[in-house]
């Protein structure tokens, strides 16, 4: 009778266990149908059964279901299911071929569906989310590579982009590991890489190293004036103004015929006559601002000899000039009607005009120099913008008209020359 029992039972095992394969089976039919909502269902009650639940097959084809759905419709959510699913079919069964032979397939499918998926929050500025979305990108990546069954070829763009979005949503750590990373492959499509890790270098009191990024940015975006303001502020952040002053002069006198060592010389000079803030308002102005603006001027006019139509120089000395002249401007809307106030209106006016004078040929050859160019980069569009600004209010003071006209239509057109 026991012996008669125990036959039942097993029979009744072997009924069960083939059902359950039947539900495998009838998964795999409806995915191949494309019946994703049969293929789940089925799928769910084997992986439920206390036999195909631990088969990796059966994982890996629920895998294989929310792969498909999530690439059909786009669904990141459905990619991440699916790549647990993957991973959850690799532990059960590590060496088993059918998984590893189509694992790297299927992976960089949820993969793509990920990081577009990314990206689209990145565009949306979505930070948190796509830094969400990114991170597990970079965990379906990692999970292959470590396989070792395939590999995802180095993407230096999301690289950078991952530790964007990280330092937007605040996860710094993360944002400098990555910053890091895409700046050791020399990451050249955004400045803000070299200025964000730089300072945050500085922020962790590694000067060399901050130093040493400034420099790579000013070596891949050479045209870039912002390096040369963001040096000088690490080195006063260190103290270390004199030592910078001292690092460039002798560089120069090096290589008198470098131009972009002269410029960078002259920006210097510029910058510490003329302080600012981090919001562009003037600060206090050294003891010594004269004769560094002396000094600025020169290596300006300098690096004009050298490169006549690059317009960075060109442009820099003209804005000196009229900067200054603007601050002649603001001293005389302050004064008053008294003879001695009015005298002095005489004197800032004549101060005006022969500033003005001297900014205008310098200004004019940078509007000429990047009115050539069809299209401008964004350094390139804002210094174009900045000389016609100065140039209009230059031809309006000397009531040229035609003069005023012609830059304040191309004024007004400027933005139809961005890139």
């Amino acid at each position: 009778m026991k012996k008669t029992l125990l036959i039942v039972f097993l029979a009744g095992l072997c009924s069960w266990s083939y059902a359950q394969n039947k539900m495998v089976r009838k998964a795999e039919d409806a995915l191949k149908n494309k019946n994703y909502d049969e293929a789940l269902a089925d799928i769910q009650q084997a992986l439920q059964d206390d036999k195909t639940g631990k088969e990796g097959k059966t994982w890996y084809l629920s895998g294989e279901i929310h792969g498909a759905i999530a690439t059909e419709k786009k669904d990141p959510q459905e990619a991440w299911k699916a790549f647990q699913d993957y991973q959850k079919a690799v532990e059960l069964s590590p060496k088993d071929p059918e998984i590893l032979l189509t694992l790297s397939k299927n992976l960089s499918d949820i993969y793509v569906v990920m990081g577009n998926a990314a990206y689209g929050d990145l565009n949306q500025q979505k930070f948190d989310s796509a830094y969400d979305k990114f991170m597990r990108t970079y965990a379906i990546a990692r999970f292959l590579n470590d396989k070792g069954v395939g590999s995802f070829p180095t993407d230096t763009s999301m690289i950078f982009y991952t530790g964007y979005v990280a330092h937007q949503s605040h996860h710094e750590d993360t944002a400098f590991a990555y910053f890091q990373k895409a700046s050791e492959l020399g990451f050249d499509k955004e400045p803000y890489l070299y200025f964000t890790l730089a300072n945050m270098y500085m922020d962790r009191n590694q000067f060399d190293s901050a130093i040493a990024t400034v420099e790579k940015g000013k070596k891949l975006f050479p045209t870039n004036d912002n390096f040369n303001n963001l040096e000088i502020q690490l080195y006063e952040k260190a103290g270390k103004t004199d030592e910078l002053i001292s690092k460039l002069e002798n560089e120069v006198n090096q290589h008198p015929d470098n131009y972009n060592l002269i410029l960078n010389l002259a920006i210097l000079y510029d910058n510490l006559a003329h302080p600012t803030d981090e919001q562009g308002n003037d600060t206090t102005a050294p003891a010594n601002a004269q004769q560094l603006e002396q000094k600025a001027i020169d290596m300006y006019k300098k690096a004009i000899a050298l490169k006549p139509d690059d317009y960075p120089a060109n442009f820099n000395l003209g804005l000196l000039y009229y900067n200054k002249a603007a601050k002649y401007g603001r001293e005389l809307g302050q004064l008053g009607s008294s003879a001695q106030e009015q005298q002095r209106a005489q004197q800032i006016a004549h101060l005006q005009d022969s500033l003005l004078n001297l900014a205008l040929p310098y200004l004019d050859k940078t509007y000429h120099l990047l009115d050539a160019k069809s299209k401008l980069d964004s350094n390139e569009l804002l210094a174009y913008k900045n000389a016609l600004s100065g140039l209009k209010a230059i031809y309006a003071r000397k009531n040229e008209t035609d003069k005023y006209n012609e830059v304040k239509q191309k004024y007004d057109q400027a933005d139809s020359k961005a890139q």
